[in-house]
């Protein structure tokens, strides 16, 4: 509909102005006589100034209300700013607290090595190595100690330090291969007491303890 009254208002104006041209060269030609017969009214019209200029001041805010039409058709609206809405952080949830459960260590041995010079008594060593065994628990007599060494050794002997036992590992008791092994049947290994074997190196390269058990023979 809008556009059927544009079409309009630009055909009605164009008729208006060509009207008027049509009508000032005839009257700027002397040629009224023949159209003053033809059509007297229209003359009248014409020769009364005041008519023509109510008709173009008519046209011309025709044209610009048409012209401000199309213009808000062409410029598109400017949309709102997006409304942002700021949340305030969630409190973060309140843990209950956990009970503690008191656990006792668990049941585990192991080996470290210490390095150092053979007692000059020792026939035929050259290095010594000192096997230190930690165990985090009790184990009863009579208990068997073996330790894994990488390289072939001289057998030497376990000491109990704490308790001041001492006992040899010479013999094929106290060498199988090149493991260790040496049996305890009094005093107990404590927990966290240590039991030291030392060996002998028949090189200059020291015999590196790899592996040790401690197991109660009950």
């Amino acid at each position: 509909m809008q556009i059927v009254v544009s079409v309009f208002v630009i055909v009605f104006t164009v008729l208006v102005m060509l009207g008027a041209v049509v009508f000032l060269v005839l009257e700027a030609t002397d040629r009224l006589d023949s159209l003053r017969e033809k059509a007297p009214w229209l003359v009248r019209l014409i020769e009364r100034r005041e008519s023509l200029n109510v008709l173009f001041v008519v046209c011309a805010f025709l044209l610009l209300g048409n012209g401000y039409e199309l213009v808000l058709k062409e410029i598109p609206e400017v949309p709102e700013p997006p409304k942002v809405t700021v949340k305030p952080p969630l409190a973060p949830a309140i843990e209950k607290p956990q009970s503690l459960r008191t656990q006792g260590p668990e049941k585990q041995c192991w080996v470290s090595n210490h390095f150092g010079m053979p007692n000059s008594r020792i026939q035929g060593a050259v290095t010594a190595t000192a096997a230190i065994i930690h165990c985090t628990y009790k184990i009863n007599a009579p208990f068997k100690v073996a330790v894994e060494f990488d390289r072939d050794f001289i057998p030497g002997a376990l000491v109990l330090p704490d308790s001041g036992m001492m006992m040899s590992g010479g013999g094929p008791q106290g060498k199988e291969g090149k493991t260790f092994v040496s049996q305890v049947i009094q005093p107990p290994l404590l927990r966290e007491q240590l039991a030291i074997v030392t060996v002998y190196g028949p090189t200059d390269q020291y015999p590196r303890a790899l592996r040790a058990s401690v197991k109660t023979l009950e």
